[in-house]
């Protein structure tokens, strides 16, 4: 008896999916295909009038719309009260979401070339609500359960330019199941900056290292297995241009999230402010260590007296340190990070290069 619903809301929940913006004539579309879909299920006409109108309300909420993402959250309104409505009958529905995979990455480290390989012609374009940055979005080739999300490039997750607003509050209020991480492995220590911010949501990640073939033209080398036991992820060298290395990141990707990564280490007195801050506040370790650098958009919930108490932190942090708080962040990031690549990448030396370039 559900066969038929089941295929009719696949069909709609796909075309709100892709909707950059949402109207109340989307809605209203969706909402006479959802009714047509339950009466052709045998729901009483009442039962389907009234559960139409109960999520109008729900999916029309200003809350809902202003989400980066209003098609999506709408359809898991849909979803969670058909699955109230229908009981345990929702379980014989296809009305499993796709997994949200985001593709993170500087600009000029091949992120789009990767994304355009991972989805073809399965696209769609628009902008990101409230500024004018470019949003793509696809689904998987030949899976099309798997939706992929292209953010602007950004060289990091502080709120200061557009692109990185949109990557910021993305990170923070979706949480998609995945993130690949396009890294340009012919510029390792910089592109390694992003990932170690990535690191620190908490989210289930791999990293693409990104021309490697540019790298092996070179005569050097990564060690992507000595790279991915030092961040905790999975790592795979790939050329989005000749698609080596595609095959095992699109295993990885169908398979099972792996576990979050290891965020790389701040100094003790660094570690033991993000730490306290992380239990005070019930965040994850980004959001604390954003909290400790004065982030603006996740200090202005607090109180008067909680952000008092988070400067004083931050003051004592910066008076041991004898610097500024920004400065201290990204000094140790960018420590920690000088620390291991030289241990995973192999370089020519200098008189390896001076020789090559006489002959």
């Amino acid at each position: 008896m559900f066969s038929l619903l089941s295929d009719k809301l696949d069909d709609t929940f796909r075309k709100l999916r892709g909707l950059n913006k949402i109207s109340e004539s989307n809605i209203a579309d969706a909402m006479r295909e959802i009714r047509m879909a339950l009466l052709d299920a045998d729901v009483e006409y009442s039962v389907a009038r009234e559960f139409i109108a109960h999520v109008k309300e729900q999916a029309m909420g200003e809350a809902v719309l202003k989400t980066v993402k209003p098609g999506e959250q709408i359809v898991k309104i849909f979803r969670d009260q058909l699955a109230e409505l229908l009981g345990g009958e929702a379980a014989e529905l296809n009305l499993t979401p796709p997994a949200h995979v985001l593709v993170v990455g500087l600009n000029g480290a091949g992120k789009t070339t990767l994304f355009n390989a991972l989805t073809g012609q399965n696209q769609y374009v628009g902008n990101w609500p409230g500024v004018t940055v470019d949003r793509k979005g696809g689904e998987l080739k030949e899976h099309e359960e798997v939706e992929i999300q292209d953010l602007p490039g950004t060289y990091s997750l502080s709120p200061f330019t557009p692109e990185e607003v949109v990557s910021r509050n993305y990170l923070l209020e979706e949480k998609p199941d995945m993130i690949v991480n396009v890294v340009d492995a012919t510029n390792l220590e910089r592109n390694l900056y992003l990932t170690s911010q990535l690191l620190e949501t908490g989210l289930p990640m791999v990293v693409a290292l990104n021309m490697i073939d540019l790298v092996e033209e070179r005569g050097e080398s990564i060690d992507a297995d000595a790279l991915s036991a030092r961040l905790g992820c999975p790592v795979v060298k790939v050329s989005a241009i000749t698609h080596v290395g595609m095959a095992e990141l699109l295993q990885i990707m169908l398979a099972e999230p792996p576990a979050p990564g290891k965020p790389l280490s701040y100094v003790p007195v660094v570690e033991n402010a993000v730490a306290a801050i992380a239990a005070k506040h019930q965040v994850t370790r980004f959001e604390a260590v954003k909290m400790l650098e004065g982030d603006s958009e996740l200090l202005a919930p607090l109180d008067k007296n909680e952000r008092h108490a988070l400067e004083d932190i931050r003051m004592a942090v910066e008076a041991e340190l004898g610097d500024d708080i920004a400065s201290i962040i990204a000094g140790g990031r960018y420590d920690a990070i000088c620390e291991f690549v030289p241990q995973i990448y192999t370089r020519k030396s200098v008189k390896e290069s001076i020789t090559r370039r006489a002959d």
